[in-house]
């Protein structure tokens, strides 16, 4: 459609039937593009939660059959814990469950007409891609050991935590606010060490990934201009700029 829009404006006599029928084909595309999004969005929110509801009934139910040995290894507050946070992130996680064969897919398809439009300038590009695409192995390594670190230590918070409450008569009876408050707290601080890392890390990933399509098109562009293998005009600027920024 870019190449289309532009071949059309370059023209010296525009048919009138011609730029309709261009603008009718764009609103059709932005039409089912818009139907299809918003129709996978409704049903996998719609499965997530259906799965978080049937996550929360079974781990209800499993509660008032633990054991005296069960209820001690799993507190109340690891159980909440498991229903407020574990169970709704299994629930989003069908939005992204497509994203999966999607990504690749659309990755193949972008790098095709890329060089179908420049030709044997997009091959440079590809050198920073594979770079981008493998720094982010370890990145993502880091950030999957972080988040497990971080889930660790919340639920000895909350295991911690629900003990107090349970013995909040004892504690008060012997004074000992101050020290169970304080070893509370350094839970909590190393539950926030945990989450800091991971933040920091999601940031430099987000810095990487919307980094990445800049780098991309500059070399891939200086590389067309130097080797000439096509003209850098509108319709070959914006198409090749379109397909990096929507698959960066």
């Amino acid at each position: 459609m870019l190449f289309a829009f532009v071949w059309y404006s370059n023209q010296q006599e525009r048919d009138l039937r011609v730029g309709l029928a261009l603008v009718g084909c764009l609103l059709l595309m932005k039409l089912v593009e818009s139907l299809s999004q918003r129709h996978w969005f409704f049903d996998s929110r719609r499965t997530g939660m259906h799965i978080r509801s049937a996550l929360m009934a079974v781990i209800f139910q499993k509660q008032l059959r633990l054991s005296s040995q069960g209820r001690k290894n799993h507190s109340t507050g690891e159980i909440v814990n498991y229903i407020a946070v574990d169970a709704y992130r299994l629930g989003d996680a069908i939005s992204w469950l497509h994203m999966g064969w999607s990504s690749p897919l659309q990755l193949v398809f972008a790098v095709a007409t890329l060089f179908w439009a420049l030709k044997l300038g997009a091959l440079p590009g590809l050198v920073p891609l594979v770079i981008f695409g493998f720094l982010n192995v370890p990145f993502a390594k880091i950030l999957q050991g972080y988040q497990s670190k971080f889930m660790v230590a919340q639920d000895e918070r909350l295991r911690s935590t629900s003990e107090t409450l349970n013995s909040m008569k004892i504690i008060k009876l012997q004074s000992w606010e101050e020290k169970f408050r304080n070893m509370i707290g350094s839970l909590r601080d190393g539950e926030f060490k945990w989450l800091r890392e991971t933040q920091m890390k999601k940031a430099y990933g987000a810095v990487m990934y919307w980094m990445s399509p800049t780098v991309v098109s500059a070399v891939m562009y200086t590389a067309t201009a130097i080797m000439g293998s096509a003209p850098l005009n509108a319709s070959t600027l914006l198409h090749g700029l379109g397909h990096l920024e929507g698959n960066g």
